[in-house]
């Protein structure tokens, strides 16, 4: 009889850990109606790719301020079209920006100064005495360092402008807020519609600024590097619902950072979690997958650290920004916390 009863706990257990509602991020549902109707249209006198990418370029340009806006078919062709107007020397942060800024440069020629950061956040005093002394062209950053805090972007690009640095804000993931992705802090702002993203079409990229000559001179590379006018006509509408879609990340990872001990940046905004660990069981992720801790489709939302695109010390990042948080109840992100809990001892 007991150990009946015992077994019945353990179904019990496993249930709860396993038993979460978490769907994957995907494009909105106007979106998607927006590229099936465009994608009907194909081949007709009803659709104007000219329209769709114009329609497309103005909705961006509301958002972010800047005249003139380029799509393309990645952020890594907009990071490229940006390479290709500059030369000597570029600064990227030591930790929480993005891959290409650490191999992009080096294809065109340019050298590459790491700037040491506090977790991804850039120093605006240490700042101006690292471009003193390095002397770069241009600061590459994230809008939301590894995805876990925002960066002080107003000051860092009052110390750029003063230098004559140019600032590139990637912002990939903070589309539509109400501080970052404007074009007052920024001289070019980059980014990815790609998946999971806050304007989350699977695919597609944009350069924002007010230098058009910046745009004249990588003119090859918007033409080799084209967006699908499909995905133009879903932009506009996932525009509309990405300062919603933030400011609900920007809330469900407070609600966790509440709950555990050894999370970085406590108290300020992000999209993602970072929890550091300084001795990470290697099968962490693997239990917690197990137990849970996934898309409804299957997909990770844990990414073990050291990497750069997030952290370089030891620890996990929550990726809340892969889960379709419109749809999630706030007691599915407590389930979150609860099972790292148990597992992480965190």
């Amino acid at each position: 009889m007991w150990l009946l009863y015992k077994k019945e706990i353990k179904v019990i257990k496993k249930k709860w850990y396993s038993n979460m509602n978490l769907p994957p991020r995907k494009p909105c549902i106007k979106s998607r109606e927006a590229m099936c109707k465009a994608a009907k249209k194909i081949g007709s006198k009803e659709f104007s790719m000219k329209k769709e990418v114009n329609d497309a370029k103005k909705a961006f340009s509301s958002i972010t301020g800047h005249r003139h806006i380029e799509l393309l078919s990645s952020c890594d062709a907009a990071i490229m079209l940006v390479l290709k107007s500059l030369n000597g020397k570029v600064m990227i942060p030591d930790q929480g920006g993005w891959k290409g800024f650490k191999t992009l440069p080096r294809l065109f020629g340019l050298e590459i100064r790491e700037i040491a950061t506090k977790f991804g956040i850039i120093d605006p005093k240490y700042l101006e005495d690292k471009i003193q002394e390095e002397i770069p062209n241009a600061l590459f950053l994230t809008s939301f360092a590894g995805y876990l805090a925002d960066q002080p972007v107003k000051k860092i690009h009052t110390v750029c402008k003063k230098l004559g640095v140019l600032l590139i804000e990637d912002a990939s993931g903070a589309i539509g807020d109400e501080i970052l992705c404007k074009s007052k802090n920024a001289d070019i702002i980059i980014g990815s519609m790609g998946s999971p993203k806050i304007v989350n079409l699977y695919s597609g990229g944009f350069i924002s600024t007010d230098n058009v000559d910046i745009l004249e001179t990588g003119r090859e590379i918007v033409r080799a590097c084209k967006i699908n006018p499909i995905t133009c006509a879903g932009i506009k509408e996932e525009l509309k619902v990405a300062p919603h879609v933030i400011q609900i990340l920007n809330y469900y990872t407070a609600i966790i950072k509440k709950e555990l001990n050894t999370v970085i940046h406590r108290k300020e905004r992000g999209v993602c979690v970072g929890i550091k660990m300084d001795n990470i069981p290697k099968d962490i992720v693997k239990k917690a997958y197990i137990n849970g801790l996934k898309t409804n489709l299957g997909s990770p939302i844990l990414t073990l650290c050291p990497e750069y695109n997030r952290f370089m010390k030891p620890g996990l990042t929550i990726e809340l920004k892969k889960l379709n948080v419109l749809d999630i109840q706030e007691k599915e992100i407590l389930k979150i916390s609860k099972t790292l809990k148990h597992f992480a001892k965190i």
